[in-house]
């Protein structure tokens, strides 16, 4: 997702759910646990949600901040996310503003008093995000962060 390091995000981004549970496991192991985990919900193999489950067994003390990014606004289940501790469903098409916030919002970072004056003045969001997508978005709607 190129519209994360311009916030402050250092990224990796997996092809699948299996490769960004590879991606996570490493970072474990290397003792750098990304702290942030946006999975698209729809992937081969594996689902967002079949990620964030794995996802919570590895990390044990180390636990990231989950969004599912999903394109059906019927399909979040509210027993199922609190269940595996799924910060927050974004529907696409993703507006930048929407995806900065949830993520401002998951990993506590405050408003600064210059975003209340500014909408556009976005605050730096320190942390590691992974990004585990099924396809190549094709959103190009202005305003939409491709997915």
């Amino acid at each position: 997702m190129q519209v994360l390091p311009p916030w402050g995000l250092l990224t990796t981004c997996a092809a699948s759910g299996v490769e960004g549970l590879e991606l996570f496991r490493k970072s474990l192991d290397e003792g750098a646990p990304f702290s942030i985990v946006l999975l698209d919900q729809n992937m081969p193999a594996m689902d967002g949600y079949e990620v964030a489950g794995k996802i919570r067994q590895m990390a044990k003390k180390d636990q990231p901040v989950i969004v599912i990014l999903s394109s059906s606004p019927a399909s979040a289940e509210p027993a199922r996310l609190k269940k595996l501790g799924i910060e927050r469903t974004l529907i696409k098409p993703l507006r930048r503003a929407t995806l900065y916030e949830a993520i401002r919002h998951g990993l506590k970072v405050p408003v600064s008093s210059k975003e209340n004056h500014d909408p556009l003045a976005k605050r730096k969001i320190p942390g590691t995000a992974v990004v585990a997508r099924g396809r190549q978005s094709r959103e190009s709607k202005a305003g939409a962060a491709p997915a």
